[in-house]
């Protein structure tokens, strides 16, 4: 074989290479409103919402709504993570006029009100500015999103509350 022909070969792998990476670029990422079934080939700041890609922070409703849920879904996550965190961390004997017990009845009772709280006063808001529908999803979300950040912050100044002796 001519050292022409290795060449050629060897540069036709090349471009076969490069060819791959660059299709694996983020030149290839979905733009907003393309079909998409799946999250996984999204780009970070990307959601998947109705079949349609939206990239976030968003700026036409659609998006709004599409990016809010994801960031809503995320701040539950961090408000579920830190509550059972406290529920485990209250798992305890009594010590020294702590009752853990009585705290982590009265943590579930908070975090059920909290839950009724939330709902009712999102509700509340949704019946004012029009019960329903994509135009209020946004009063919804914020709503939604403002209760989760107090309940957050709340359980984040429970978690530094109070004397663990074995911590």
């Amino acid at each position: 074989m001519s050292i022409y022909l290795r060449k050629l070969r060897c540069l036709r792998g090349l471009s076969l290479i490069l060819v791959c990476v660059w299709m694996s670029s983020p030149a290839f990422a979905f733009d907003d409103g393309e079909k998409c079934t799946s999250v996984s080939s999204l780009e970070p700041n990307q959601t998947c919402f109705q079949n349609e890609v939206y990239s976030c922070p968003a700026t036409d409703r659609m998006g709004y709504i599409a990016c809010g849920e994801v960031t809503l879904q995320k701040l539950r996550l961090e408000a579920k993570q830190r509550y059972e965190r406290l529920l485990k961390r209250y798992d305890r004997p009594d010590a020294e006029g702590m009752s853990f017990a009585e705290a982590r009845t009265t943590l579930r009772n908070a975090q059920k009100a909290w839950e009724q709280l939330a709902d009712a006063e999102c509700d509340l808001e949704d019946s004012l500015f029009g019960s329903g529908g994509n135009a209020n999803a946004g009063v919804m979300f914020d709503c939604a999103h403002e209760h989760a950040k107090e309940w957050i912050r709340r359980l984040t100044y429970y978690e530094k509350l109070g004397y663990f002796p074995s911590e």
